[in-house]
């Protein structure tokens, strides 16, 4: 940076021209990995599978089942537990009664109070 401003690179949000390169070529893999073609299987018949369904097939069925698990985590997002108050308050609060719930003790008891 010369005198506090940039002066090459990038222009701001403009994505890396290599990060997307990247981003494509991993995407046109995995679709390639994932698409069903017409392959011989191992006794010399022409089906219609993909790679990765011949991948599965030549494992073990108790090395199946985490490989899937991995595929289904990577495709699927995980849930997220979200604290959700559901307690309402109806009624518009006056500048008072804003000001009287600011200046409340956060560490008192909320039942020792007298709500109006």
């Amino acid at each position: 940076m010369a005198q506090g401003y940039k002066t090459g690179g990038r222009r701001p949000q403009q994505p890396d021209p290599t990060r997307q390169t990247l981003k494509q070529l991993l995407q046109q893999h995995s679709l390639s990995y994932f698409k069903p073609k017409e392959q011989l299987d191992s006794d010399g018949n022409l089906r219609t599978v993909s790679d990765f369904e011949i991948d599965i097939e030549a494992l073990a069925p108790a090395e199946r089942l985490p490989i899937e698990i991995k595929v289904l985590e990577f495709h699927t997002p995980r849930m997220k537990t979200e604290d959700v108050n559901l307690l309402l308050n109806t009624q518009p609060l006056t500048i008072e009664d804003t000001l009287t719930l600011l200046s409340r003790d956060p560490d008192a008891d909320p039942a020792d109070t007298d709500a109006d």
